[in-house]
């Protein structure tokens, strides 16, 4: 399942790189976020007329349009990527025989890599929700060391491309969708490693990357998702101990140190905050439901 959005020219190229894996899959859906472009999408499927265009009336976001996907995916299996990735031969077999000898594994992801340059983009993350968010994409930079050695267990990987099963995926209820983007991947992965799971790189599967073309956007509204997203997940995962720290850090320092230079963004970190206390009683009572989860 790929999820495309603004992308049409990016989405040609990925597309073959999915409908010539070996064995071929069964289906290959295209969950489009409808934009100023998805007509030239439309273009672009027009060439493959195998692939099951899936397009909602509005634009669903990251997790949304995700979702959307899993749903209406049939396989027990199933790749979510996106249309900036392109997998090289062998990634779903790989992937697949990984997650079919593996039970307690819930999700499995591949090395990937930068698409121009050929190093390392991400080999999994470690994250510490800690007074201080630490986020350490492993290897990222780093040459390119091939596709030989083991499994490696991390705690969350990269939402551009993860591979699982679909019921399990579903009967978690997916990604967070009040999150749209950022930190949706972090939060599913922490939710099944809590739930006795693992979480796992197969540097046996390599996908590439197209690294952003020129600077990030500046957009207040990414702003806005972000704050708010990590702070659900902080709330719904953090260790209770460090949750008042993290609370004075991000709700209070973070937001006066840029009020000067960025009044924009400092009112979006307010935003973020007013939705975060707006869900403070739903949030709090998933986590506490959490700690009766077993393994």
């Amino acid at each position: 399942m790929v999820l495309s959005y603004e992308r049409p020219h990016l989405l040609a190229q990925a597309l073959p790189t999915i409908a010539t894996q070996i064995p071929a899959p069964d289906e290959i859906i295209v969950v489009d976020n409808p934009s100023t472009l998805s007509r030239d999408v439309d273009a672009v499927l027009r060439s493959h007329p195998a692939v099951r265009l899936v397009r909602p009336g509005a634009n669903l976001g990251f997790a949304g349009g995700m979702n959307l996907g899993l749903r209406e995916a049939r396989g027990d299996f199933v790749l979510l990527t996106e249309d900036d990735v392109l997998l090289e031969p062998g990634t779903i077999a790989e992937l697949e025989a990984h997650l079919a000898s593996r039970p307690s594994c819930a999700l499995c992801a591949a090395v990937m890599l930068n698409h121009e340059r050929g190093s390392v983009r991400s080999a999994g993350m470690h994250v510490r929700l800690g007074g201080v968010f630490r986020q350490t994409v492993l290897a990222a930079g780093e040459p390119d060391p091939g596709p030989g050695g083991a499994a490696v267990a991390v705690d969350a990987v990269p939402g551009a491309c993860m591979f699982g099963r679909r019921r399990q995926l579903l009967g978690v209820g997916g990604f967070r969708e009040a999150f749209f983007m950022y930190y949706e991947d972090v939060e599913l992965c922490r939710r099944l490693v809590r739930r006795g799971w693992t979480v796992e790189v197969v540097p046996a599967a390599r996908v590439r990357h197209f690294e952003p073309s020129g600077a990030a956007p500046s957009n207040s509204e990414l702003e806005f998702h972000k704050m708010k997203n990590l702070a659900a997940t902080y709330l719904l995962h953090a260790p209770t101990r460090v949750l008042p720290e993290f609370v004075v850090r991000y709700g209070l320092v973070v937001p006066l140190r840029t009020a000067w230079r960025s009044p924009a963004s400092s009112w979006q970190h307010a935003r973020a905050w007013a939705w975060v206390l707006s869900q403070l009683p739903s949030l709090w009572a998933e986590r506490e439901a959490m700690l009766y989860w077993r393994p």
